[in-house]
Order: C-alpha cells, then structure tokens, then sequence
C-alpha cells in the first residue's frame, strides 16, 4: 500500500512541496493547489526518500489527530457508552482508506471539520475571547487546505451567530463577537490571497473553482468529463512544471458556465451533482437510513427539539453546508465522509431516542448496527479492492479469510511500477520529455502512474498520446513535442519499433520519441 496512487492530485502537492524545499517560492505558489498539505508535507520529505512514503507517514499523524478529534466528539454525543465505542472504531477504515489511498488534503480537512465542531459545541463560543481567536485560526488552516473551507466557514460562523442571537434574548453582543471572529479570520487569510491573486494577476481566492466551471471540465449530464489535461493530447508543461496538471486552469477554455451567463447549463450541472450525492451517499447506502430515522424522530420528538440541541443542530447544519456547497460545483465521495461520519452518529442518537422502549431498544440495537455495518462497506472495499467496485460474493468471502493474500494481488502492481522505476535509475535514463500511450479500459489512473515514472526520472511529462491515432499520426506529434521517451502498457507494441527498455513484469515499455 505504500507505493499506492490513483490520484494525479497526489503529485501535484508532492511537486509543490519540493518547490517549497528547494526555495522555488514563486512556482511553488500556486492558485489551483491549496498549500496546507504542501506545507506539511515539507518535513516528511526532508526526512524521507521514497515521496510516497513520506505522505502517508504524513497521513497516518493527521489520521490520528482525526481519531483524537472524533473521540472528543463522541464523548460529546448524546448517546450510550456502548454505541461510542462502536462509531470510534467504525472511524478506522475510514481513516485507513483516507491516509493510505486517497494522498489528498481530504483527511486534513475532515479533522479540521472534527476540531471545529468540538470548538463549537459549547454555548460560550461567542463570548470566550481565546476560542474566538482559536476558532477563526482553525476557519483559516480549512481555507489553507482546501478552497470550499472559505465560504463553508464563513456560513457556519454567520448560521450560528444569529441563532445564538435569537436564542439568547437578542443580546447584539454575540453578533459582534461573531463578526470578530469573521474579522479576525478575513485578515488572517489576506496574505495567502493577495499572493495567489498577484501571481494569478486577479483578484482570487483561488482559481479551482474557476477551472472546474469551465466549458471544457464542468460535469454536464450525459458525458463523461475528460479534462484536456488528462486526456486531450500532449500538453507541454509550464517552466518548472512536472505537468500540464500543475496549472491545468492555463489548458482550457475562458468560456465559464455559471448561473448568470449559462443558467441552464449551470443548473444542470446542479442536478448531476445532486444525484451524484444520492447515488454515492443515499442509494442503497447509510444515508437512506439517516433521512428515515431523522423523519421518524422529527414526527415523535418535534422540530424544536433539534434546533434546541446544539450539538444535534451544529451536526445537521454542517451536513447541509457541506452538501449544498459541492452541489454548486463538483461533488466526490471523498469530499462528504464527513457527512458520512455525522449521519451515522446522529442515526444513533435518533434510534436511542424513538426506540428507547423495552420492547423495540433491541430492534433499534439491531437496526444500528446495519446502518454502520452499511456505512463501513465501502470504505473496507476500497482497502480490499483498491475501489469502491462491484465484485462477486465469492471475492469477498475469499478477501474476508484471505485478506493479506488480497492485498498482495491488488497491490502488487504498484510494487512492481516502483521495481520498474528502480530499474530505470540503474539505467540512467534522466532528464528527458516523456508522454505515454493512453489506453483504454483501465482500471488504474495511468496518468498517475505516468506521473510517478515522470518523477522517477526527473523529466518533463507531456500527458497521454491518444491510442486511436495511427501510428504515423502518433509519430508527428511525438516530434512536434519534442519527446524523448514513450511509455506503453501491458506489453503493448508501437508500431514496428523497438523497446529500448522492457520489463515484463509490470508490462511497461519505452520507446524512444521521435
């Protein structure tokens, strides 16, 4: 698992890290590329050799402080001793699949979340000058790690300030003390936008969204969105980039699809990713099961009952925020297991409290149990299986009696890559502009695995040559790139040409360019 990557993301922040290292201060900021994570990364990878290594070592003290985060929540929680114990151990293959498979700022920003939640669940957030400070110090490392923490935590302090207004008597004092958290956290943000905002030469708190809402990336309804970076010929690299993916906002179009000037397109947008949230977090999955027990406790308990619980209120109002913020713009599984997390805390509260009679508490021990049982699938699949992917039942017998011998199967060709790039180094092989033949129905990111060759060998990757295009047509672009070196998979052949390297057992082959 240690030589795991299926997210080009990953090398990015890598990338931008060893700018940071090597003083490279003015390529290392970076607009799309949030610098928290790079930031931290800095330590492990003066310590460590192997980048990959060093990031997960990195993940494995976040996922712990998330652990830590998630216990003081729980012990918060109004629920039993027994269901506690239960949803901290739940968190673990979360956390396992979040540090050793997903080399993001995702894991940072769910504890991130975690403290924020822990700082706001007592009453006197808004009088405490020192929480005030903290808490705004933590609305700045959420922007700092990913740009949706900006407005998310802007919301939640805004939401909380004026329902602590109107539930205490309307004293102005608490909108006040709101507003100087929201003041203190604006000034401690300005540095970092003023230094994207000059190197991106406009005024940005970051340029993510503006790329993903592009014409060329933005997730219509009806076609799979391939971004031009990834996919769409070879893209030469900006000076000292490793990869068009650095900057990829540079490759696409200025066209911009938004509420205003494309309002239909806009919306349908909206819808894909709201039915990308239902898919991946209500069908057939835990979330179903939430809004069920959630709509059961409202008709016994009463609405007030949730507003007045400000630990129940803080958990549905973040879930909301979190929801509706990716629905505006792009939505991921990985962005919403904190949504996840919450869900099933709360299902276990709402079942103690509309189940607490004799006769249905073990219905309700027994329903709990499925729902995290259900919650937990996915993230165990994706240890197994490398993904969240339908398998026959066989597999998983086999995988729950063999789970070390599924490991070995599903990962060994991420050892075998790392093999292969040991090999080049022996050979020599530096410095060079590399492109590789895009095939398709791949189950691993190639252009992650062509990123960690392109890393390996310190060269210049120009992305992925379409398979499609003859080879004379592959041949002519190769040439006017002025590449060096072809990669190619599964011992796959290039025309009548000859491999100048060739290992059979991860089945790459290069070939030189043109």
């Amino acid at each position: 698992m240690q030589y795991y990557a299926d997210n080009p993301d990953t090398f990015q922040y890598l990338e931008i890290a060893q700018k940071y290292i090597s003083g490279d201060w003015q390529q290392a900021i970076n607009g799309y590329w949030s610098p928290m994570i790079c930031w931290l990364l800095v330590i492990p990878l003066t310590l460590i050799k192997v980048e990959l290594l060093a990031f997960k070592i990195l993940q494995f003290f976040i996922g712990i402080f998330a652990l830590y985060q998630w216990y003081c929540l729980l012990m918060k929680a109004p629920i039993s001793d027994a269901r506690r114990k239960t949803l901290l151990f739940f968190s673990l293959p979360f956390l396992l699949s979040y540090a050793l498979l997903n080399a993001t700022p995702d894991l940072l920003f769910l504890a991130e979340l975690l403290l924020l939640m822990n700082l706001f669940s007592k009453d006197d957030v808004f009088a405490n000058g020192k929480k005030q400070v903290l808490i705004a110090i933590v609305g700045l490392l959420l922007f700092l790690t990913k740009s949706f923490g900006f407005p998310l935590f802007i919301a939640l302090i805004l939401i909380l300030s004026i329902k602590d207004y109107y539930g205490h008597r309307r004293e102005k004092q608490i909108l006040m003390n709101g507003g100087k958290i929201l003041l203190i956290f604006l000034l401690c943000c300005i540095p970092w936008i003023t230094a994207i905002s000059i190197k991106h030469k406009i005024v940005t708190l970051s340029e993510a969204a503006a790329f993903n809402m592009s014409e060329d990336v933005a997730p219509l309804p009806g076609r799979s969105s391939e971004l031009p970076v990834l996919g769409l010929g070879l893209i030469e690299p900006t000076k000292n980039a490793v990869s068009a993916w650095e900057t990829p906002g540079e490759f696409v179009s200025e066209k911009k699809i938004n509420l205003f000037h494309s309002p239909l397109d806009y919306l349908l947008i909206v819808k894909r990713n709201l039915l990308s949230i239902y898919y991946f977090d209500f069908r057939n999955q835990a979330g179903i099961f939430f809004l069920l027990v959630f709509t059961i406790f409202i008709f016994k308990k009463g609405i007030k009952k949730l507003l007045n619980d400000r630990f129940i209120f803080i958990s549905l109002l973040l879930i909301f925020l979190l929801y509706f913020g990716y629905s505006l713009v792009l939505f991921h599984t990985r962005y919403a297991w904190t949504n996840t997390w919450l869900m099933v805390l709360l299902s276990a509260y709402f079942i103690q409290e509309i189940m607490q009679a004799k006769r249905v508490a073990f219905i309700g021990t027994v329903f709990f149990y499925f729902i995290v049982a259900l919650a937990i699938k996915r993230p165990a699949k994706e240890i197994l299986f490398t993904s969240d992917k339908e398998v026959p039942a066989h597999w998983i017998f086999y995988a729950a009696t063999h789970p070390f011998t599924t490991l070995w199967i599903y990962y060994k060709p991420d050892y075998d890559l790392e093999i292969f790039i040991s090999k080049l180094d022996e050979q020599k092989f530096r410095n060079g502009n590399i492109a590789s033949l895009k095939t398709q129905n791949q189950e691993r990111d190639l252009y992650t695995s062509s990123l960690r060759i392109t890393r390996g060998l310190n060269g210049k990757y120009f992305g992925q040559l379409d398979d499609k295009l003859t080879i004379e047509e592959q041949k002519k672009e190769l040439q006017k790139k002025k590449i060096n070196f072809l990669v190619t998979w599964r011992n796959t052949s290039w025309g009548n040409e000859t491999p100048v390297f060739s290992d059979p057992v991860s089945g790459i082959q290069i070939f030189e360019g043109m």
